[in-house]
């Protein structure tokens, strides 16, 4: 015999995923950008340094003095901006790290909350359940 007052199935409500927002492509782009220009730029020293070390030749006194120190302070200038491309590259490259796991710690977040409301809603179902069978006569 069917119960008087047949169970319907409790809504279970699915909780919303807030997306990081963090554009990848565009991360990826300037990560490349960034790369090309470290390269670049060690290239660029590599060939000013050549050109000074020719510019050296049978140069002597104070103008040479002043071309080394300013040639070494060039090599250092250039030295530094390549190591801050290639440092900011790296920043880049971990922001897009963290996004892909901050979504993903997100995903879960929500899978498991899901998780606890539908068991909460089916042991709330079989309790329903239950007690409908013992009152019906």
């Amino acid at each position: 015999m069917l119960p008087q007052n047949p169970v319907t199935p409790t809504a279970v409500a699915v909780p919303l995923i807030e997306p990081v927002r963090f554009d990848d492509g565009a991360a990826a782009a300037l990560s490349a950008a960034l790369a090309v220009l470290a390269d670049e730029l060690d290239r660029f020293r590599r060939r000013t340094e050549a050109n000074a070390d020719l510019a050296r030749r049978d140069w002597a006194g104070y103008s040479r003095q002043w071309f080394d120190s300013r040639a070494a302070e060039l090599q250092e200038r250039i030295t530094l901006a390549a190591r801050r491309a290639e440092d900011d590259r790296q920043e880049v490259e971990q922001a897009r790290s963290w996004a892909v796991a901050e979504q993903q710690r997100r995903v879960d977040a929500a899978a498991a909350e899901a998780a606890q409301v539908t068991a909460a809603a089916e042991a709330a179902q079989a309790e329903a359940t239950t007690t409908e069978a013992v009152t019906v006569p």
